[in-house]
């Protein structure tokens, strides 16, 4: 199956991105790539020694060019967009707790989203939305995900694994072939070779992100709220998504357990291919090491486990807009294996904020590298 056979294949979920207006390239000079390259630099002293200073420092950014300050050639790629021209839209509040002007944001995107990083980009409006403490996109922690996970081998076991944030809002095609390209297939690719697996979802109603996680050595579930006093509906329409998402996939535990012993012999496993007319067929396909894994230990254990919804962890405040961020910080804690805790003030959260503002700008795929 080709990528452009994928992309048609894929579905549309009503989700929440942003999106940068298209402009034609035009040609970089010198002078305007070597400010740039003065510029972003600056940016990344600021967040450096200075931690949330840098949001007063880049209040004003204007860069004079339009660069892919993230690129690469495969299907997986951080972009980050700059453009003063692109800056189209006002954002629709800010944080009472540091106020700031409101300074412009991009447009949102509901279709045309593959499931996982395929054309994932990181804008300068998302750039200045984690300096300026605003609500964070699913790309933003898309891209946390992937400098995530460059981190780990891909034979490396007992090791943290991550779901794409996207797995959900294709759950909710109700189209087994899109279950299956967007959560089975993951599934059984990192099930076996994780200590802690990590769903980071979102509950599109409120537009507020929470972190759902399967510790595999612990045999159990945990529900993060970064804001448990959004009020008992809410917060019970966050804990619903995060059972279902934990009944679907012990659903397909039980599902596959009768069959993984044939999968192991035969070496082979059934995979949903789109054809070029009709539905999607399944084929065998070869099984790959850290399948087998996965399915050598969904023989070995049950395939129900049981759920916690956590009322420790460290909270962001009523009036912010840190759900995102928080998420990303639960993550950091358990993959390195250390306790959450139970507060942590905004100082330190925008400290984290500069800290992954750093991050995306020392990327291997960042443009600057190459100025």
């Amino acid at each position: 199956m080709n990528m452009r056979e994928e992309k048609e294949a894929s579905p549309q979920p009503h989700t929440y991105i942003k999106q940068p207006k298209s402009k034609q390239r035009r040609k970089v000079s010198g002078s305007e790539k070597l400010l740039g390259r003065i510029i972003i630099f600056g940016v990344i002293m600021f967040t450096i020694s200075e931690g949330f200073a840098v949001i007063s420092a880049t209040k004003n950014l204007k860069l004079p060019f339009m660069e892919d300050v993230f690129a690469s050639g495969s299907t997986r790629f951080l972009e980050w967009v700059v453009s003063e021209n692109q800056l189209t839209q006002k954002a629709s509040q800010s944080d009472a707790t540091n106020p700031i002007p409101d300074p412009p944001k991009g447009t949102s995107l509901h279709d045309s989203i593959p499931v996982g990083l395929n054309s994932e980009k990181v804008t300068n409006h998302d750039l200045k939305d984690i300096v300026w403490d605003l609500e964070l996109s699913q790309n933003v922690i898309e891209a946390y995900i992937q400098i995530e996970e460059d981190k780990i081998e891909p034979m490396q076991t007992e090791s943290p694994q991550y779901m794409s944030t996207w797995t959900w809002a294709y759950m909710q095609t109700f189209q087994e072939p899109f279950w299956h390209r967007a959560l089975y297939e993951h599934l059984l690719e990192k099930l076996g070779k994780c200590s802690v697996l990590f769903f980071a979802i979102i509950s599109k109603e409120e537009f507020h992100f929470t972190l759902l996680t399967f510790h595999k050595n612990e045999r159990k579930w945990r529900h993060y709220n970064p804001l448990r006093s959004l009020g008992h509906r809410k917060e019970e329409r966050c804990i619903d998504i995060a059972r279902n998402f934990v009944n679907i996939v012990e659903g397909w535990l039980e599902y596959i357990r009768p069959q993984a012993r044939v999968f192991i012999e035969t070496k082979k496993k059934p995979t949903l291919v789109k054809q070029k007319e009709g539905l999607p067929t399944l084929v065998q396909k070869d099984l790959t090491p850290t399948e087998e894994l996965t399915l050598n230990w969904i023989m070995q254990n049950p395939f129900q486990f049981p759920f916690e919804d956590d009322m420790e962890c460290a909270q962001q405040t009523v009036s912010s807009l840190d759900c995102g961020i928080f998420v990303m910080f639960y993550m950091d804690k358990i993959a390195q294996e250390q306790p959450i805790p139970k507060s942590v003030d905004k100082k330190f959260m925008n400290e984290y904020r500069a800290q992954y503002v750093t991050k995306l700008l020392h990327h291997k795929n960042c443009v600057i590298n190459r100025l």
